[in-house]
């Protein structure tokens, strides 16, 4: 079984998202309840300036360091303006799940 994306629903707990410092998120989530053997290793985004909306997208497979905080690089953004950003979880079949925003 090689990577695969994935789903909102196939973690606990929940993803939850805080700013750090100017170019710099945490992404704070649980495994994978789907199949255990599945690690969450990698987390790739993709925004919409537009709508100032940053959307997540997992990546999960076997034999991978057990994580539950990841940092992702936003290079080119404030911490202000990564403020002003709403943040979504992106399923495999591109639905969109708002995330909660946590103090770090």
């Amino acid at each position: 079984m090689g990577e695969r994306r994935v789903a909102y629903s196939e973690v606990y707990p929940k993803p939850t998202v805080s700013i750090i410092k100017e170019g710099v998120i945490n992404v704070n989530l649980g495994s994978s309840v789907a199949n255990s053997a599945l690690i969450v290793h990698k987390i790739d985004y993709k925004f919409d300036e537009s709508e100032h909306k940053i959307y997540l997208v997992g990546f999960q497979a076997i034999n991978k360091r057990i994580r539950n905080n990841f940092e992702v690089k936003l290079n080119g953004f404030s911490k202000n303006e990564l403020e002003n950003y709403s943040y979504y979880w992106e399923d495999p079949d591109g639905t969109t799940t708002l995330l909660e925003k946590t103090a770090q």
